[in-house]
């Protein structure tokens, strides 16, 4: 028979029932409860000989009182004496805290992912192995004291596993949230450009700074959990930190990309903006045609020497091409071959696109 939870709870309930029924009836006929009534017994009537012997002027003074152990301390005191009946009582506070576990994570993280799976039980496990390894090596052979020890370390226990699974949850929703923004700011862009007559030429340029944005954040997130890893496991020569320092390298690596990319980028668009004059509403009139590379209508473009018009864009990112292979400027063959080199390559990017969906 396949071992599941409903099961385990169902055995949990009965067994538990039917053991502290069990171990009631033992108790309420045992020794440890005839002491604990005739303690109370006697501590009520040396309250009621005070009261009967108390002069008028101690009427606010406490009357001599016998410590007693409560009914519910005994009963626990007594349970604890009983091998078998403690296996049943322990084990329905851990079918309890599987029944909450499982509500929060139906009710708060909804369907896990096998990788969040996976971590979860990882670390339960490692956090019982080291508890049970710590309990044994610090604590005195006493039943009793690991038995309550070893309840407060589950408590903590239940509470660190959510906290790192909402920790997991959280580190994979921000790459998300991240690229969720991207795209609405290109769509809000993209919507100005379309409702306004006169275009909007910079829905270009935060398309770009939105996508550079993003990527660096996503980045730098990613280099912040590696150095986190790094921290928590510490600097040695084992497997685990060759493949953190590898991927820390690599993180790095992207993000000088990004950044020498952007600093060309920057350049670039200062040439652009100095070198070439942008076109006026009758060059565009008289001009009638649609962008050669992005084949979207011309509403503003700059204006090369040869007389072509195209999007700023463009001829920024032709002349960050061209910049990067070292050409000498102005010449009309470099900004050609600028702006073909980047027509191709979103040629080649609109053709896997489509081959994608």
């Amino acid at each position: 028979m396949n071992f599941n939870v409903p099961t385990y709870v169902w055995m949990s309930f009965l067994m538990f029932g039917l053991a502290f029924a069990l171990t009631l009836r033992s108790f309420l006929t045992s020794d440890m409860m005839k002491s604990v009534s005739d303690c109370y017994t006697a501590d009520l009537d040396t309250f009621e000989g005070g009261l009967r012997w108390m002069d008028p002027d101690s009427l606010f003074r406490q009357p001599p009182m016998v410590s007693c152990n409560s009914y519910v301390g005994a009963f626990i005191t007594f349970v604890e004496s009983q091998k078998i009946s403690l296996l049943f009582h322990v084990n329905m506070p851990i079918c309890c805290s599987i029944l909450l576990g499982r509500a929060i994570i139906k009710s708060v993280f909804g369907e896990l992912w096998s990788l969040e799976s996976q971590h979860m039980y990882d670390r339960m496990l490692n956090f019982l192995l080291f508890k049970v390894i710590f309990i044994g090596a610090v604590m005195d052979p006493v039943w009793r004291h690991i038995l309550r020890l070893s309840m407060w370390i589950g408590i903590l226990g239940f509470l660190r596993i959510f906290s790192l699974l909402s920790r997991d949850r959280f580190e994979n929703f921000l790459p998300v949230a991240l690229d969720t923004t991207q795209v609405i700011a290109k769509y809000l862009a993209h919507l100005l450009d379309q409702s306004r007559e006169s275009g909007f030429e910079s829905k270009r340029l935060i398309n770009y700074y939105t996508e550079i944005s993003a990527d660096v954040l996503i980045l730098g997130c990613t280099l912040l959990q590696y150095l986190q890893l790094m921290w928590m496991h510490g600097v040695s020569f084992g497997l685990v930190d060759i493949v953190l320092f590898l991927n820390v390298r690599s993180v790095l690596k992207n993000l000088h990309s990004k950044v020498l990319i952007h600093r060309e980028r920057w350049r670039a668009m200062n040439y652009v903006q100095s070198q070439y004059v942008d076109a006026t509403d009758a060059e565009l009139n008289a001009y009638d045609d649609d962008c050669a590379i992005c084949r979207d209508e011309l509403k503003t473009a700059k204006k090369l020497s040869c007389g072509h018009l195209f999007h700023f864009l463009h001829v920024q990112i032709g002349t960050a091409y061209t910049r990067g292979s070292n050409t000498t400027f102005p010449n009309q063959h470099a900004q050609h071959a600028g702006v073909a080199y980047h027509r191709l390559q979103m040629r080649n990017s609109l053709n896997q696109h489509h081959h994608h969906y």
